[in-house]
């Protein structure tokens, strides 16, 4: 009766051959993104050097916090912005970074500036594969159509805000930052078709 328990519980217990385990060794991952890189070498490229790019020059828009170089910068800025905005009408009165129109008065602080949109824009410049001439021409692109458009950011702030410090607000942060950095991406998207299409006509 016993013999017939163990064998009972012998045959309920008894395990077939257990699957072979299937492990992926670090050499196999290394190959995989080895083959992946090579086979998008030309994006993984372009995507790398935008990243680092884009990291060199918001660290270097942090570290010229306080700096003369962007103080002089600041102070352009808020002249540029009385200027434009006396040919509409109002005394406008500039010190230093600070605008003063009418009853309203607006400081110019580096987020005010084309600064951050123009990290966005010289990243994918700097980023893209084409010649240095090319790449010189999308630096002076940038720089003055985005320094240009901001101005006329600050300035129409300056006149927002003498009605209204709510709307002025919501222009400041909402509106134009979202803008500015929309334009920066448009500007770059046709940057790249007049460079597509120059090396295209080149021989």
């Amino acid at each position: 009766m016993s013999q017939r328990k163990k064998q009972g519980s012998c045959l309920w217990t008894r395990k077939g051959p257990r699957p072979r385990e299937r492990r992926v060794s670090a050499h196999t991952v290394l190959l995989l993104i080895k083959a992946l890189w090579i086979r998008y070498s030309t994006i993984s490229r372009v995507l790398l050097i935008y990243a680092i790019s884009l990291f060199a020059l918001l660290w270097l828009y942090v570290e010229l916090y306080g700096s003369p170089v962007l103080n002089t910068f600041l102070v352009w800025n808020a002249e540029a912005t009385g200027f434009l905005a006396s040919l509409f009408g109002p005394e406008v009165f500039v010190q230093d970074n600070l605008v003063i129109a009418g009853s309203f008065a607006a400081r110019i602080v580096p987020e005010c500036t084309s600064l951050a949109p123009l990290a966005v824009f010289l990243s994918g410049v700097i980023a893209f594969p084409t010649t240095l001439g090319h790449k010189l021409w999308g630096i002076i692109l940038g720089v003055v159509v985005l320094s240009a458009v901001n101005i006329v950011r600050t300035t129409s702030l300056l006149f927002i805000g003498m009605f209204s410090w709510a709307a002025q607000d919501v222009a400041h942060i909402l509106v134009w930052q979202s803008l500015m950095i929309i334009l920066a991406v448009v500007l770059w998207v046709l940057w790249w078709r007049t460079t597509n299409s120059i090396e295209r006509v080149q021989p």
